[in-house]
């Protein structure tokens, strides 16, 4: 009896240990790197514990080392570099990236660990966003005056979309069916396109793996996309507009009115946002051309002069190429870029080897955004799903050796 209790109470520790790591998510940047600064040293500590009374795999070793590589060649081309920059310690992304990677790998060693993680993750997004909706008034924002506050919307997809095979993985129907439909509504109302079609495929596949709850999600997910439809404003202006009625509701207060913006269809291809998003890809490639094969970058500041040279709209400086290869050549080079890239081919490439569908998912949704999305501009981003990755690479480094 005591040995079961002490079991649970392991068990409990372990779920609350991935729910801690879960709030990267809203920790601000210098707040995350102390944070993985001082979850790391342990972290590190037990890694090689266990690598000395146990050994690891080569391929765990070829991996680390990777990442531990593309952190050298970030802080050896980023930190002389004196250039004034809106991104916070530039110089320890990489590293950062590394040792989240490593937290990861030796706290969310099961499979159970990470669905916690992942629900923690979405609900605290999701929560986030709501509150935002109703703090932030007519024009949605996420505020960085708050203690605590989440990426902005296509970080915060970037981070969501990718966890989807998790959640797709998740055993209880329920609760796999209420994130679904969440993300859903999280997609509709910051108009990603890219996160409403992986949605979209996702609940497909979701039907097949279990119709009792993927029905109900199906269904749920066409009476949402009806509604917006319908409505006479933009998506995000209609749920934003929706989720103040019902808090008003609930709390008898009233809210600032939304912007009623004109109705767009919601996957509409040629938007200004799409055209920007092609000069921008233009002028970073010509920025990359000029700089090869710049082997250690020139920093997020001069990668931003760059790609604002010659101005794409006045007034207006962008502050990233929407695309993490070009981005990550810009800003950090392109050895410590080449050996991250390498380190998520080789991932993807154990994963499918060894059949862990839930990795291979998301790191080929990370590799779809990241041609869309910078993915590096936010630090917290590529924290929070190295986390995951760290945990599902360790989970499937256990089965194997198991079997």
């Amino acid at each position: 009896m005591q040995a079961a209790r002490q079991v649970r109470s392991f068990y409990t520790l372990k779920l609350i240990l991935a729910a801690a790591l879960a709030s990267t998510l809203i920790l601000p940047p210098k707040l995350l790197v102390a944070f993985i600064a001082v979850a790391g040293l342990p972290a590190l500590y037990l890694g090689w514990l266990e690598f000395r009374n146990n050994g690891y795999d080569r391929i765990v070793l070829v991996v680390a080392g990777m990442f531990v590589a593309g952190a050298v060649f970030c802080l050896m081309g980023t930190f002389p570099i004196q250039q004034k920059s809106d991104i916070q310690f530039e110089f320890l992304k990489f590293a950062v990236y590394a040792t989240a990677f490593m937290i990861g790998f030796v706290a969310l060693r099961e499979k159970e660990s990470c669905s916690a993680f992942t629900i923690v993750v979405y609900c605290t997004a999701i929560t986030f966003f709501v509150f935002a909706a109703l703090a932030s008034g007519p024009v949605f924002r996420i505020s960085q005056a708050w203690m605590f506050y989440s990426p902005d919307q296509n970080n915060t997809a970037s981070i969501l979309i990718p966890l989807l095979p998790a959640v797709l993985a998740l055993r209880l129907g329920s609760l796999r069916a209420i994130l679904l439909v969440l993300g859903f509504l999280f997609c509709s109302m910051i108009e990603s396109r890219v996160g409403v079609l992986v949605l979209c495929c996702i609940i497909i596949i979701n039907i097949f793996l279990d119709w009792r709850y993927g029905i109900p999600v199906l269904l749920c997910v066409v009476l949402i996309w009806m509604g917006l439809s319908w409505s006479d404003t933009t998506p995000q202006d209609t749920l934003i507009r929706q989720i103040k009625n019902l808090a008003g509701m609930v709390t008898d207060g009233t809210f600032e009115l939304d912007r009623n913006l004109p109705r767009q269809d919601l996957l509409q291809i040629g938007t200004w946002s799409d055209r920007r998003r092609l000069e921008i890809l233009a002028q970073a490639l010509t920025a990359a051309r000029q700089t090869f094969p710049n082997l250690i970058g020139m920093g997020d500041a001069a990668a931003v002069v760059a790609i604002n040279t010659p101005p794409i709209l006045d007034g207006t400086d962008f502050q990233h190429a929407h695309n993490f290869l070009l981005q990550g050549y810009l800003a950090y080079g392109s050895l410590a870029t080449f050996c991250l890239f390498l380190a998520f081919v080789t991932l993807l490439v154990v994963s499918v080897k060894r059949k862990n569908w839930v990795l291979a998912g998301t790191l080929v949704i990370i590799g779809g955004f990241g041609m869309i999305e910078a993915l590096i501009s936010d630090v917290r981003v590529l924290t929070v799903l190295l986390l995951f990755v760290g945990g599902q690479f360790r989970a499937t480094v256990l089965e194997d050796r198991r079997a």
